[in-house]
């Protein structure tokens, strides 16, 4: 969401570090091209006025490639030596030639989209009007499963007996998501449990 990504913007500006880039993604391992919403990205850089690219998690290089087209400074795309190995991300990566396509399409095109889109197939024209979205920032159905799955929380380091004050000695962020956000540790720190919570287990608002 927008203000995640707030959170983290403002995380890294507040160490002082002005080397930031935000890069769009659509979080699964493969995205599909309706969950891209790719305009999103120039959203990033009038929100930010950082340097913008796009994290394609793709199985082509069309949404790679119209992300160049339309001003991305960074294209992040996996790598592999077999798209058939076995792995998550096989499938999605590109190869040593698609690789080498890219660059070449880079160098070449990514100031011309009118002319490439001009010569492209009615199928790819209208797979590219799908990439682009309509630039609203939303958690896509196909990221719920990542999110759930990939996202950190407030756990139990180890059993918290009631009356006991939450510390660091006893508090652990890790995943998967379950309970608070770790941008509220400071909240709860050297708040009085209400109940036992038992190593392990997610600490909630319930808690204390």
């Amino acid at each position: 969401t927008v203000s995640e990504i707030n959170d983290a913007v403002e995380t890294v500006r507040l160490t002082g570090n002005k080397q930031l880039a935000l890069l769009h993604c659509n979080s699964s391992y493969p995205s599909t091209h309706a969950e891209i919403n790719l305009k999103f990205m120039e959203n990033l850089r009038s929100l930010y006025q950082v340097p913008v690219g796009f994290s394609d998690h793709t199985t082509d290089l069309l949404a790679s490639k119209t992300a160049i087209c339309f001003g991305a400074n960074i294209i992040e795309k996996h790598f592999t030596l077999n798209k058939k190995m076995e792995g998550p991300d096989h499938l999605l990566s590109s190869d040593k030639e698609e690789m080498a396509n890219l660059v070449k399409f880079k160098k070449r095109n990514y100031h011309k989209f009118k002319i490439w889109f001009k010569n492209l197939n009615n199928k790819d024209k209208k797979t590219i009007k799908i990439i682009l979205g309509d630039g609203v920032k939303k958690i896509q159905p196909n990221e719920y499963i990542t999110i759930n799955s990939q996202k950190k929380s407030l756990y139990a380091k180890t059993i918290i007996k009631k009356g006991e004050k939450f510390s660091n000695k006893n508090i652990v962020v890790k995943g998967p998501a379950g309970g608070l956000l770790p941008k509220y540790i400071n909240v709860i720190l050297n708040r009085k449990s209400i109940s036992k919570i038992e190593k392990d287990q997610p600490i909630t608002w319930s808690d204390f």
